[in-house]
């Protein structure tokens, strides 16, 4: 039978006998609570925080639990473990109801969109078998005017600014739309537009929405591997182990954001790879939650995201919530008192290191070793949340000038490399600019990163103008629209001319 949802708007008593009342006339009805009231325990029904920063998230969650009647996507297979981790957390945070059938007896995962199987799910089959992204316009070889690498909050940005301008533009984004803008917990609140914040989820999918009706492409099984100048202005980046997986662009924007940092665990590293994405997790998100019902979760760390995530779980029906703070804390205080505060799953708070993780086909236990203490300590998951670094690794031999691994551009440049017509969020090689996480002296907020993305494009018109070759393409949007701004010049009027016989001759 198909389970229906009923959600109660109090934090009265009555709410909780309405719930009690539609459950005895409902069998297979889930039921949710929305209160003020910390720490109300009611069997079985779910508790939601009417906190503006947990509402949003919460509902949106309980709606893909509940699944709606008939959804285009259905998943079988177990819904544990890496892969179905993974599956759940793709549907999640680009916005997809499904059906996920649990009675089916493979083990093995497989989605059906429509009815039709798609084999080996991976981001790029199943965005376009949901249609979510529009298949390329161009071929892979294809001159590009400009290329955006990484599509969060700067990258989409510039995507839009530089389609808008009328540069060829290519998306290169291998995890999600969006970024890590979508995985956070709390709604964004420093974005203009919307005063009571959004999630990163909604704001891609709007994002994604308006992009599509633009001539952008987006590659979403392509990662950066490396950068390096062709001799002729432009630049190729290899997306592939043969050397034939290359794209061509005349300008590049780097806004390819941060990568989680890593435990040092010593002679002990191998028991993390060895449960990597089977019960360790870098990073939480909202839809973590409903995975941890029931079990014994770890959150290692002690800024804000480490809090929010232990609150998270200890709010969401987790058997037992623990935190490990390995250097001090630098959460905000008033953060702080809700985490060890909580009530009624108090969560265990413990000032140490991890230094090992143990378990037979799945992780049962971290070690924990303190000042005064080195125990087990009981855990179906760990969620390392140590902060990040620059995803920069691939830029090495590049030519870039990078500071702790974050790219150097304008006034950032070394004195050996800024030169004097270096333009805003320009880096040391001409033609190739920064925006958003990946730039040094970011704030990483959401707002920066897409005011940085257009700021760049506005250089990129500049650089241009006044390197025409960077347009390989002479019958180019971009080609026309720049040769218009300066069509005083006898020698503009000339190419003008021959734009128009080329155009007419295509």
């Amino acid at each position: 039978m198909q389970e229906q949802l009923a959600i109660v708007i109090t934090d009265e008593i009555g709410g909780v006998s309405l719930l009690q009342d539609v459950r005895a006339g409902h069998a297979h009805t889930k039921l949710a609570l929305l209160t003020a009231e910390k720490g109300k325990e009611i069997d079985n029904i779910i508790q939601l925080d009417m906190s503006p920063d947990a509402l949003e998230v919460a509902l949106e969650e309980l709606f893909f639990a509940w699944n709606p009647p008939n959804p285009r996507v259905r998943v079988t297979g177990h819904s544990s473990g890496r892969e179905g981790r993974f599956l759940r957390r793709f549907l999640y945070l680009n916005g997809i109801s499904y059906d996920w059938d649990k009675a089916a007896r493979s083990k093995d995962i497989a989605v059906y969109i429509d009815g039709v199987a798609t084999p080996r799910p991976t981001p790029s089959r199943l965005y376009a078998a949901l249609g979510i992204i529009p298949a390329p316009k161009h071929p892979p070889n294809y001159p590009y005017d400009v290329v955006v690498v990484g599509g969060g909050p700067a990258g989409l940005s510039a995507a839009l600014s530089a389609s808008l301008v009328g540069f060829s533009t290519l998306v290169i984004e291998a995890q999600r739309p969006g970024g890590t803008a979508t995985t956070s917990i709390n709604l964004i609140r420093n974005y203009l537009g919307f005063p009571d914040g959004v999630a990163g989820t909604r704001l891609a999918k709007l994002a994604l929405e308006q992009l599509g009706a633009l001539e952008i492409d987006w590659r979403s099984s392509y990662s950066a591997h490396t950068l390096r100048e062709t001799g002729d202005g432009r630049y190729q980046i290899q997306v592939g182990k043969h050397p034939d997986d290359a794209v061509s662009a005349g300008m590049v924007l780097l806004s390819c954001g941060q990568v989680p940092n890593r435990l040092s665990l010593g002679e002990a590293q191998w028991t993390e790879e060895r449960f990597l994405n089977k019960g360790v997790y870098y990073g939480v998100e909202p839809s973590d939650r409903l995975g941890e019902l029931g079990r014994d979760v770890i959150v290692v760390g002690g800024g804000d995201s480490a809090g929010q995530a232990a609150l998270m779980f200890a709010k969401g029906g987790s058997k037992s919530v623990a935190l490990i703070a390995r250097d001090g804390l630098t959460m905000a205080k008033s953060l702080w008192g809700e985490v060890k505060n909580y009530v009624p799953r108090p969560i265990k708070i413990y000032w140490g290191n991890v230094t090992e993780f143990s378990g037979t086909e799945s992780l049962n236990h971290v070690r924990i070793k303190g000042k005064w203490y080195d125990i087990l300590a009981p855990a179906t998951s760990a969620y390392i949340n140590i902060g990040g670094k620059p995803n920069t690794a691939w830029l090495r031999d590049s030519g870039i000038e990078l500071d702790d691994g974050y790219v150097k551009t304008d006034i950032y440049l070394g004195d050996s490399l800024r030169r004097s017509d270096a333009l805003p969020f320009e880096t040391s090689l001409p033609g190739v600019f920064a925006a958003g996480d990946v730039r040094v002296k970011s704030s990483r907020r959401v707002g920066q990163a897409v005011g940085q993305g257009t700021a760049a494009v506005a250089s990129m018109e500049r650089f241009a103008r006044k390197n025409p070759q960077v347009l390989a393409d002479p019958v180019s949007t971009a080609h026309l629209l720049l040769s218009i701004q300066d069509f005083s010049n006898a020698a503009t009027r000339r190419e003008f001319k021959q734009w128009l016989k080329l155009f007419h001759s295509h």
